[in-house]
This record gives C-alpha cells, sequence and structure tokens, in this order.
C-alpha cells in the first residue's frame, strides 16, 4: 500500500502489469460529493473509450482507422500517402523496407528487395535490408 505522496513518483510498471485493468480514483474528498463518470466500463467501443466529463463517452480510434457509422467500431482506412498492415494498423510509408518492423504482423518489411537477404522463418519469408550508413541515407 503506498501513499500519494510515494505513488506519484513510482513508474506504472511498479504497481500494474500491462494486463491489468485499471481505475482512477479522486482521493481526499468524501466520496458522496465525488461524481465520477464510469460510462466507458459498459461502453461496447472495440479500440479506445473517452469519458466525458458528468456523463456520457466517446469511441475512438487509432491512427488509419475511421469510426464507422455504428460509432462503435474501427475500421480500416489508411490514406493513400501511409502504408496499410493488412490488419487494420497503418504506418508512415517512409517505413516501409527501413529495416525495422513497425507493424504489429510485421508486413512493412516483407516483399523488400533493394539489396536484401532473404530469411524464411517457420514458413514465412522475410527479407532484411543491407546496413546503410548515415551519409548514404
Amino acid at each position: 500500500v503506498y501513499n500519494a505522496d510515494e505513488l506519484s513518483w513510482l513508474p506504472i510498471s511498479a504497481i500494474a502489469s500491462p494486463l491489468d485493468m485499471l481505475n482512477l480514483a479522486v482521493s481526499g474528498r468524501p466520496a458522496s460529493k465525488v461524481s465520477m463518470n464510469m460510462d466507458c466500463i459498459t461502453a461496447h467501443c472495440s479500440h479506445i473509450c473517452i469519458n466525458q466529463d458528468t456523463t456520457g463517452y466517446t469511441c475512438s480510434c487509432p491512427y488509419g482507422m475511421d469510426l464507422a457509422r455504428d460509432k462503435l467500431t474501427c475500421q480500416e482506412h489508411c490514406a493513400e500517402n501511409v502504408f496499410s498492415c493488412g490488419d487494420g494498423q497503418c504506418v508512415p510509408t517512409d517505413w516501409r523496407c527501413d529495416g525495422s518492423t513497425d507493424c504489429n504482423n510485421k508486413a512493412d518489411e516483407f516483399n523488400c528487395t533493394l539489396g536484401a537477404e532473404v530469411i524464411s522463418v517457420h514458413n514465412i519469408t522475410l527479407e532484411t535490408q543491407p546496413d546503410i550508413s548515415e551519409h548514404e541515407k
């Protein structure tokens, strides 16, 4: 158990894991006078839920996705100037074939051919880029 002063200086990883569900609460005030909006707990947003100040919520979507007509579900919508990972995620086109995986499914590093070395792992063919020195970039 930590008091508020100790807790404010701890990294979140010291008190919770990425799989924990956290609820923020206001302390130091009588509970009967504090009204907290908890609408996101029962909302059915597919990706991100933002509580309004006193009541209600708004669903939102990560980069490369737009809110569908149902105002709850996110759907892929990559602009023409970004790369679609094929799983709903989009990354900037410049990140494609840069030698660093940015898509969760690593699709941004598939089928890269410029001086690439082909590696086959578990029936998936990956291509890696050679190191490029700073003056060649």
